[in-house]
């Protein structure tokens, strides 16, 4: 869901024109530009530790919020200690990985962009804190992210388009600084014809000149 939350709100990045024209290195794809930043990375990673498995039945999946379950969803339970412990680590760790990808996105991501991205993680922060001191129970928690999940996909389906154009307006221009120098072929030096005259003044002399 954050690649979803990512794409979306690059939408309004491009269509603002706060995008400029990438060099011939730029991905081709929204997703290789979001996965590549070591932010997205270090949160994949932290999804993967098995403290956090415990969560898993409660939230449906800690990398999606729209695999929630109807139960899920209408649930009043609150965490135990045990989850409590798994939703420390899993905040704290959004907040370890934030930083890590900052220049990257300050190199990379129109301002835009990388300002939504950041405002996004520490909404997850905010929600993870507030469930974790008891404000809100799991189905609340889960609806919240749902929502969220929701107004990312919507804009996402119009993003899609503005992204594809955009990249095929660039294209002529990065196909042109990829491409390698022309060559250019040596010149070979002119050739001067010669022209030789002869004259006979008499039987033994004769008087030739080149030209």
């Amino acid at each position: 869901m954050k690649h979803l939350a990512l794409s979306a709100l690059a939408a309004a990045a491009l269509l603002s024109g706060c995008v400029t024209t990438p060099p011939p290195s730029a991905p081709q794809t929204v997703a290789d530009l979001l996965n590549a930043d070591p932010t997205a990375e270090c949160l994949a990673a932290a999804n993967r530790d098995p403290r956090l498995t415990v969560l898993e039945s409660k939230v449906g999946s800690l990398r999606s919020a729209g695999q929630a379950s109807l139960p899920m969803l209408g649930s009043k339970q609150m965490p135990s200690p045990q989850e409590k412990t798994a939703l420390d680590i899993w905040g704290s760790e959004r907040q370890r990985c934030l930083p890590l990808g900052q220049n990257y996105r300050a190199s990379k991501f129109p301002p835009a962009l990388a300002s939504a991205f950041e405002l996004n993680q520490r909404e997850l922060v905010f929600l993870t804190t507030r469930l974790y001191a008891g404000d809100i129970n799991y189905g609340q928690f889960n609806m919240r992210r749902q929502e969220l999940g929701d107004a990312y996909r919507a804009r996402l389906l119009e993003f899609q388009q503005q992204y594809s154009a955009w990249l095929q307006e660039i294209e002529p221009q990065r196909r042109l600084a990829a491409s390698p120098p022309p060559q250019t072929m040596p010149v070979s030096p002119a050739v001067r014809a010669l022209f030789t005259t002869c004259n006979r003044y008499n039987v033994d002399y004769v008087s030739c000149t080149s030209q």
